[in-house]
Parts: structure tokens; sequence; C-alpha cells
């Protein structure tokens, strides 16, 4: 395992550099530390993979301090081997590798892909960053492979998964200056908007934020968007109103609870429910922020960085905002056929009488 991470001390102390750090710990020591190159809170994973259908690499940004998966970037292709990617590259090279590689990935490569972006940002509970975080401490590669290949097989139903990885210790500004395809924090904005920094690596906005316990909520529980790449809706034509469907990612006893209510509970897996959108956010370095009512008083939060991804929606959504686009559409070649019949009777019927 490589702990050695970035060269230390290449960052200078300036107010944007300070800025990052500080919205990433909530620590004002810490923070200059970080600035300093001395204090580190981030595991990098670099993973390469390979079965007998597909093969594939990703990357996380795992923060070991606060037990919570950053962020991560994959790539899946079908039948063909990854060009120029290694895990013990330094991650900054490793991560190139793979947004290189997604330039040429196609369509069903792109499902494949959001699958497992999906699943691993799932697998990421609190009960199972704590573990991870012990096993690097632990220094135990073999455990954190196997953890990882199940990963695999349970989100693309793979056999025979051949895994390779290797790790890296950052910090958060390092992955902030360097990663290319991470989201970036509008520091100006942060500085400026009256924002304070969150240990939990977000911003709160005094007064606007939807709080539990507040204004009748009773729960907000950690979900997902379900993807649908062919009849979804896509992520940026979502309004408030609109009704989606979502899978609870929170473990908590009450989330079990909640979707047992609805029926989406068996054997330890969350099953899709749908939640009407209460309010909808968008902002460049973080993405959408929804929030959705599942049950009286009780949301559904999602944090969605992708853009350029269709949301599944509730059936009767579709044919209520689809549903007369698509009568026109197929009641054209009905009404076409009706004027073509009429003529041809008209036609018959001249012929008959003279």
């Amino acid at each position: 395992m490589d702990d050695s991470g970035v060269t230390k001390g290449t960052f200078s102390a300036g107010n944007y550099d300070y800025t990052i750090a500080l919205y990433y710990t909530g620590d004002d020591k810490k923070a200059k530390q970080m600035v300093a190159g001395e204090y580190n809170d981030l595991f990098v994973i670099k993973a390469l993979f390979s079965s007998t259908t597909v093969n594939g690499a990703f990357i996380l940004f795992f923060n070991y301090i606060q037990y919570k998966l950053v962020h991560t970037e994959q790539v899946v292709v079908a039948g063909s081997v990854l060009r120029k990617i290694d895990p013990m590259d330094d991650w900054m090279v490793f991560e190139k590798s793979i947004v290189d590689n997604l330039k040429n990935v196609g369509y069903d490569e792109n499902v494949y892909r959001f699958t497992l972006r999906n699943k691993l940002r799932t697998a990421f509970t609190l009960s199972f960053s704590r573990e991870l975080a012990v096993l690097f401490e632990r220094n135990d590669d073999i455990v954190l492979n196997n953890m990882l290949r199940k990963i695999l097989q349970d989100s693309l139903g793979l056999q025979r998964v051949q895994l390779s990885a290797e790790f890296q210790t950052i910090s958060s500004l390092d992955m902030e200056q360097y990663s290319i395809s991470s989201k970036k924090l509008d520091i100006s904005a942060l500085s400026s908007s009256g924002k304070k920094a969150s240990p939990l690596g977000g911003s709160v906005s005094a007064g606007t934020a939807l709080q539990q316990g507040k204004s009748g909520i009773k729960l907000i529980l950690k979900c997902s968007l379900i993807l649908s790449p062919i009849k979804g809706v896509h992520i940026t034509q979502l309004s408030v109103g609109d009704r989606i469907s979502i899978s609870i990612v929170d473990r908590s006893t009450e989330a079990v609870k909640v979707a047992e209510a609805f029926n989406a509970y068996a054997d330890g897996e969350f099953s899709p429910i749908t939640a009407r959108i209460k309010a909808i956010d968008y902002r460049s370095d973080v993405g959408y922020t929804i929030h959705a009512v599942i049950a009286k008083g009780i949301l559904a939060e999602i944090i969605e960085e992708e853009e350029n991804i269709k949301i599944a929606m509730d059936p009767s959504y579709l044919s209520a905002h689809l549903g007369r686009d698509d009568e026109k559409r197929n009641a054209l070649p009905f009404i076409v056929m009706i004027v073509v019949a009429i003529i041809i009777l008209i036609i018959v019927i001249i012929t008959l009488i003279v």
C-alpha cells in the first residue's frame, strides 16, 4: 500500500487554499495544516478489474476521517481492454486514464458505468466506511480487494472477477486542486454568500435548508435516483411536483421501516419507491440537491453530481405529461388511414354510379 501521497508543501497558504481546506475540515487548525501539506484526510482507491464479459476501472476518493465517499469516477467497456491504465500509477495519472477511456465508450457501456457508480455510492454506508477505515489503518490489502470485488459482482452481476487495487493518501485540497473528474467548489460564492463551512464537507445556508425536526419534517433519508437511459426524463427537466423513482441508501432502522411500509425491503435489499419532488437546487460545486416527499413528514435527500443522465419517473407522471404528445403522434397515422379510406370509398362509389 502506497501511503506516501503527493509531495508536501506544494500549496501556497492563500485565501483560496485556506477556504477550500476549511470547507472540507471545518476546523481552522486542520485547515492550516492541510494547506501546509501536513494533514491528509482522503484515501484514493485505484482499481482495475476484468471479467468474461466486461472490463473496467474506477477511482474512489474516500474521507477516512468523516467515513464518507466524497467522489468516484469509473469506466466500463465490453469485450475490450482499457488503454494505458495501471493502478500502480500516481492517482492523477490513473484518473486521467479513466477520463481518456471514457471518450470511447458506447451507450450500453455508459449504462454499466452508472449502475456501478450508484452501487459504489450505496455500498458506502456508515458501518461499511468505518470497517474500510480500519482496514486501511491495518494495511489489509487482501480484505480490501475482496470487499471491492464483491461490490463489482453484486452491482454488475459479474462472475470470475479479477481485480487489482492500489491506494494512496492525499488531502481534500489535493483533490480540489488536481482532480479532473470531481466537482469544484465555487470559492468566490462560498466566501461571499455567508455560508459557513461544515465538517461534513457541505455548506449550510441559514434559514433555507430543510431540516429534520422542523416545519413538520420528522425524518430525512439519504437516497439515490433510479436511472432510465431510454424512457427517463433528463435531470435538467425535473421540476417541483414531479414524481420520480428513488432508492433508499440510508441503512438505519427508520429507513428499513419506511421501506417495509411500501413493500420495498426484502432480504436486506431496498427496492425502488416513488417520491414527489419538493425542492431541487443546482450548484456547480455540488451538482443537484433534490428533496422529495416519500410520505407525510418523511423526505428523501438526493445529491447527484452527474448532469447528463435520465431519471426514471412514476408511470402515471409519464402518462400525464407525455401521453398527450404520444396520443397525437399515434393518432396521426390513424387519421391519415381514415382519410385515405374515405377517398377510396368515394372513388368506388363514383365508379359504380358511372
